[in-house]
């Protein structure tokens, strides 16, 4: 099945007029959380949901400091992938904070520090100047801290023992998935073929797709989520008929930053409306 040429020069002409509106609105959850982080993180207003979504959007984060770096070194969308390199680390940084200090058992604090660790090393290379050694080095960081982050995520979601917390965990997932399947896709570009991150790209397609299907079908959501899940589910299609090929298609970098960040904006807003679920 070819791809769908004439949809995709539609899709990208309409881009191209909404540009700086979708660069804007899909940094919105990195942008509003920095600037609404108070100086001294209230660890006791946290509720369990609003830790697990945190800790989510750390995962997050790892994905798309690291989607980020290798699209600078691509120049591709460059300036928007600086500032949203620069916001993605302080937000980081806050929210590890934050979530250390409302730790609930002596694990979850243990795999915090182990996110620390990780974190340490990764974060000196993304907050110097783009180069060839430092982008070889992250491929290995930043699966390192993705699994790290991965864990606190499924500690705090065990711990809290509701379905709510499961859901925020699966719909927060989805928002990194998409920033790793970008990242991926912008390691392909800069020549990083190795079988780890082809079928790391494969294996993130499967995923998404099935997250998303099950996510539809739970009895829990609201209008305004299935909304929001069919809206992510039409930018879903439009990418993976896009991407078909991938080896033979013209470079399609930046409609690959632009459905996705549109998929990370509507997960967002929909791990949000989940951790409001009692």
């Amino acid at each position: 099945m070819k791809t769908p040429v004439n949809l995709i020069r539609r899709f990208l002409s309409v881009f191209a007029v909404m540009t700086a509106t979708v660069s804007v609105t899909a940094a919105v959850s990195v942008t509003t959380a920095v600037s609404a982080m108070p100086e001294t993180a209230i660890a006791e207003t946290l509720s369990l949901n609003s830790a697990i979504n945190k800790a989510g959007r750390q995962r997050m984060l790892s994905q798309r400091m690291a989607k980020a770096y290798y699209q600078i070194g691509l120049n591709t969308r460059r300036d928007e992938a600086t500032k949203a390199l620069e916001q993605s680390v302080q937000l980081f940084d806050a929210q590890l904070d934050e979530l250390s200090e409302f730790s609930p058992t002596r694990g979850i604090s243990e795999g915090l520090a182990t996110v620390k660790a990780k974190w340490t090393p990764f974060k000196a290379i993304v907050t110097r100047p783009y180069n060839r050694e430092g982008a070889v080095q992250l491929v290995e960081l930043n699966e390192e801290l993705l699994k790290a982050t991965h864990r606190v995520v499924v500690q705090l979601q065990e711990y809290s023992g509701r379905a709510t917390g499961r859901l925020v965990n699966i719909a927060g997932r989805e928002r990194m998935l998409s920033q790793r399947l970008a990242k991926f896709y912008m390691l392909r570009q800069a020549g990083f073929h190795q079988t780890e991150i082809v079928e790391g790209m494969d294996q993130v397609y499967n995923e998404f797709g099935g997250a998303l299907a099950e996510l539809r079908t739970s009895g829990q959501n609201t209008p305004e989520i299935n909304k929001r899940l069919s809206n992510v589910n039409v930018q879903w299609e439009l990418l993976r008929q896009s991407m078909k090929d991938v080896n033979k298609q013209r470079d399609l970098s930046e409609l690959v930053v632009l459905t996705t960040d549109k998929i990370l904006q509507e997960m967002d807003a929909v791990t949000g409306l989940y951790e409001m679920t009692q």
